[in-house]
């Protein structure tokens, strides 16, 4: 109850108009193995396939550190275009188009956005990840056509891993 308090009480801080730099330091020897290692696997991969706020706080982390990741959600499944390979970006949006033409039973929301936006010719920045895909299927398919990540890319990620592995302090800073 206490540390809820002390982060209520940042806050109250925070949100002053006169801040213009936040700092959070993360004591990441305090994290349990399990919670470590969906991180460091998150960071490794880049892609963050886990819940709602693990993903976020992944995504958080890893953009200090000018790295980022593919979040993928129960309700963000949805692969940016931005992250993906430029040869096959074509082929992703032909192939996801495919299988939602094809399935048997309804669409989710953002399927019929993305279907609508191809057929009537307009950019798209997104594609989702099909519904009835399971988590093995997802990791898959997101690996499959992301952009390989090039050596400095590599080396941030593997520096951040290591940092976590050795229960390093973290320290994140917010410019606001």
């Amino acid at each position: 109850m206490a540390i809820k308090q002390i982060v209520h009480d940042a806050y109250a801080i925070a949100k002053d108009a006169s801040i213009s730099n936040i700092d959070v330091t993360l004591d990441t020897s305090m994290w349990s193995k399990r919670k470590q290692n969906i991180i460091v696997k998150a960071i490794d991969l880049g892609v963050a396939d886990c819940g709602w706020e693990t993903a976020n706080f992944v995504a958080a982390l890893t953009k200090t550190y000018d790295i980022g990741v593919q979040k993928v959600t129960q309700w963000n499944r949805d692969l940016d275009l931005d992250l993906v390979e430029p040869s096959k970006v074509e082929e992703v949006k032909a192939y996801v188009a495919a299988l939602i033409r094809t399935r048997v039973g309804g669409t989710s929301w953002s399927e019929n956005s993305f279907m609508n936006d191809l057929e009537n010719g307009r950019v798209v920045s997104r594609v989702p990840i099909p519904v009835n895909f399971g988590k093995g299927d997802r990791q898959k398919f997101v690996a499959d056509y992301l952009k390989p990540q090039d050596e400095a890319d590599r080396i941030r990620r593997d520096n951040l891993i290591n940092k976590i592995r050795s229960g390093h302090k973290l320290t994140i800073s917010f410019t606001i």
